[in-house]
This record gives structure tokens, sequence and C-alpha cells, in this order.
């Protein structure tokens, strides 16, 4: 038999309630215990992040207040646009006292901890609760981190304070997610479970329950959709879990890696919404190389015209821009070609964005989107000078309603691990503080 009939279903569901076992019985099939948490806030966060800062008059917005789709966002930011009624850009947020240093390493180490030094980062903080209990409680990708100047370059930290190097190969990440056997026995068990307890509970005596009852009811009945759904999805993963696009790999050819380097990140992305899809971990964080670092080529098709237009005529289809060149040399005047970079990064973001949007969140709600935060930050503020006010850090998605979004937020030199320590909040953790925070951001909620 199937658990999805009508009256008996109806008469499971009151008992089950009634004898309070949904929430104990549920959290032996899902992650996170998330069952009873689909509405009350994010459900899943990615963390992004792109080397040695902006030029930041390209970047930021001109005025403060709302945004939409129809706001004119600035020539670093303008790929986004599709996306602002679902973002929060801020001014005047600092990372000096809060990690922020002249720096690379110091600074890339830093920040997303908190300003600690050897102390583990944001994204691995917030996994111990949206990931607990997922297959991968977070996992981390990126694009050319393994070319760095050293682990000391890199801004995640594990919970020994550790560098974290992302995998950069596509195929590698595919293999960590879908390559256990996803779909196997384990889930056929479940489900057979599930049938079981069904068929025997719905033949327990119709109790009637009061209206405020009745609505928890419907709450179980929610999360059992999701139970059900999710171990289907788990018996055929191959077919509807796994990323449908043929997955490029590294190369040991360097020169070949950055003639796809888009391709890998695109790659990158569609493991991540694969995963979230799938419910196989709520926490993944991206990075484009490392601070200082000299892994990428980037006159790329897609901003090559714009790489020409903003050296003069000069760049040339032959010419080739390592980062590191354009970010710590040419951005040390706030160079036209490191602002067409800082679109690139957030080029990249938008195909994610558009990823996410386009599959809808199984627990429901809207996409995918709809119910995560996006958290993309640099370790600088301004590049030409290493600067630590006013960085240029922005959260995208619905947050599941528990943010505020679609504006530009002035948080008035508030510190950013005050501000990660608010967005901790919107997170359902009820942390005293996060790193050297002091105080929480306002304006950040609904």
């Amino acid at each position: 038999m199937s658990v999805k009939y009508s009256s008996e279903r109806r008469e499971f569901l009151k008992n089950i309630c009634k004898a309070g076992m949904l929430i104990p019985f549920a959290s032996q099939f899902l992650p996170g215990g998330r069952v009873m948490a689909q509405g009350q806030g994010v459900r899943r966060l990615i963390t992004i992040y792109y080397p040695n800062g902006a030029v930041l008059n390209r970047w930021h917005p001109k005025t403060i207040g709302r945004l939409s789709t129809r706001s004119n966002l600035n020539y670093a930011l303008e790929p986004l646009q599709k996306f602002a009624d679902r973002m929060i850009t801020f001014r005047n947020l600092s990372t000096k006292g809060h990690g922020g240093s002249s720096s690379h390493p110091e600074a890339a180490g830093r920040v997303l901890s908190g300003g600690g030094s050897g102390v583990e980062s944001y994204d691995v903080a917030i996994a111990r609760q949206l990931g607990a209990s997922s297959k991968l409680k977070y996992f981390h990708t990126g694009l050319f981190t393994r070319y760095n100047n050293g682990k000391d370059y890199l801004p995640f930290r594990d919970e020994n304070g550790q560098s974290i190097l992302p995998e950069d190969d596509p195929q590698k990440v595919l293999g960590l997610l879908f390559g256990s056997g996803a779909g196997g026995s384990n889930s056929k068990k479940d489900l057979q479970i599930l049938e079981v307890i069904g068929d025997d509970l719905a033949k327990l005596r119709r109790i009637d329950l009061n209206s405020s009852v009745n609505k928890k009811i419907d709450a179980h009945e929610q999360a059992l959709n999701y139970l059900e759904g999710l171990i289907s999805n788990n018996l055929s993963a191959s077919s509807s879990c796994r990323p449908l696009t043929v997955m490029p790999s590294m190369s040991e050819n360097r020169r070949e890696n950055n003639e796809k380097a888009e391709a890998l990140v695109d790659a990158q992305f569609e493991n991540i919404v694969a995963a979230f899809k799938c419910d196989l971990s709520a926490v993944a964080s991206f990075q484009f190389m490392a601070a200082q670092d000299e892994s990428l080529y980037i006159n790329f098709d897609s901003i090559k015209t714009e790489l020409d237009a903003a050296d003069g005529g000069g760049f040339g289809s032959n010419k080739k821009w390592w980062n590191q060149n354009l970010s710590h040399s040419s951005s040390h005047e706030a160079s036209g070609v490191f602002a067409v970079q800082n679109r690139w990064y957030n080029m990249m973001v938008a195909k994610l964005c558009e990823k996410m949007d386009a599959v809808a969140d199984p627990l429901g709600g809207g996409s995918l989107l709809d119910t995560s935060t996006i958290l993309v930050f640099s370790e600088n503020g301004q590049s030409a000078n290493h600067g630590m006010e006013d960085v240029a850090w922005y959260l995208m998605g619905g947050s599941n309603g528990a943010f505020d979004m679609g504006k530009v937020l002035d948080v008035r030199a508030k510190g950013s691990s005050d501000f990660l320590w608010e967005l901790g909040r919107g997170m359902g953790l009820n942390w005293s503080r996060f790193g050297n925070s002091s105080s929480g951001i306002p304006g950040l909620y609904s």
C-alpha cells in the first residue's frame, strides 16, 4: 500500500500527532531535524568569497533605500538587476577590528571568523545547526583555489580553525555528493517503514480534535509530504537529483583550465543546487581563487569587449591578464579593468541565482532562491589600498522571509562581526555573540 491515501491518511496523521510521534519518527529520515521548521528562518546558506576587494565607486549603489528589479544598480552589481528585490547590499560596513587588515592573508583568514585567528569560519559554525544531520554538514567548492599562495590566503576554517582547501574539480564534488549509492536499499527500507506504520496507525480510532490541533496536523501533513518526496527522490537520485549537465573536469594543463573557467564555475553551481534539491546539505561555500593569487586569466569571451574598452583598446585577443596583476597592481589605482573583473564575479553569482530560482524548494515556500541566503564577501574593501571601510558585501535570496530584502542598507560603520551575528539570528541561532561582535545590525529584519 501507499501512505498517500485520503481519509485513512488523515486518521493516521491525527493519531500520530495526538501521540506526539511524528517528530521523532520523521527525524530518523530527515537531515538536520528541519521538518518542523519549514516556515521559520533561512533554510540554506551559500557563502561566496571573491578576492582582493572591489573598485567601490563602480560597485556601490548611488543611493540608500529600496531596491527593485527596475532599480539602476552600479556597474559591478548590474548583472544582479533581475534579483534586486531579493538583495541587500550594504554601505559603510567595516571589517576594522573584525579581522580586517592591510595584509591579504591576515584579513582573508579572519574576516569570516569574526576577527579571530585560528577560529572556525562563519559557514562552518552555521552548519552545526542547519546541516547537523545532513549527509554533509557543509562542503566547499571553488575555482582555482589550489593554485594559491598557501593556505594562509584561504578564508574558510574548519571546527579546529584549520584552513579549508575547497575542491576545484566539479566531477570530484559530484562524486562527493552522489558517489556513495544514493537511492539504495536504505531509502527503500525507509519507504517500507513508512508504509507499515501508516497502515497500522491508520486503523486506530477516530479522534475529534479542536481547530488549533488541526492546524498542527496540517503542518504535520506538509512534513509527511516532504518526507515521502525526499525518499522518492532518493530512490531515483540518479535521474532526479544529480545535475543533468555534463560535468567538466580539471585538466593538468593550466591554460586549458583557464579556457573553461566559466564552465567550471557553472558546474560547481550545478552541484550546489543539486545538493540543496536533494537535501544532501544545507550549507555550501564557493571560493573564487585565493587572495593575492595568480591563478586565472580573465579575458573570457563574456567580458573581453569590456576589458578591451577599459584598457583603452589595448587588451586584445592575445593579451592575458593574471588575477594578481589586476587586483593587486592595477587595482591599486582602482582600475577600470579590475572593475570589469568585479562585474564578472557578479555575473557568475547571477547564474547561480537563476539556477536556484528555477528549482522549487521541496519544503515549499517558493524556489530554492526564495528560501535560501547567499552571502558574498571579500577580505578587503577598496582594492586600491586594502581598505577596511565600506566593504563590498551583499546578501542574495528571499531568506524564507527572515530578512527585509530589496534594499541598500547603511549600517553606519557597524562591524562585519556584528552583521554575521545578526545574520545568525535570522537562521534561528541563539548566539550571544559571534567573534568580535558587540551588537546587531538595525534594519536587517522585515
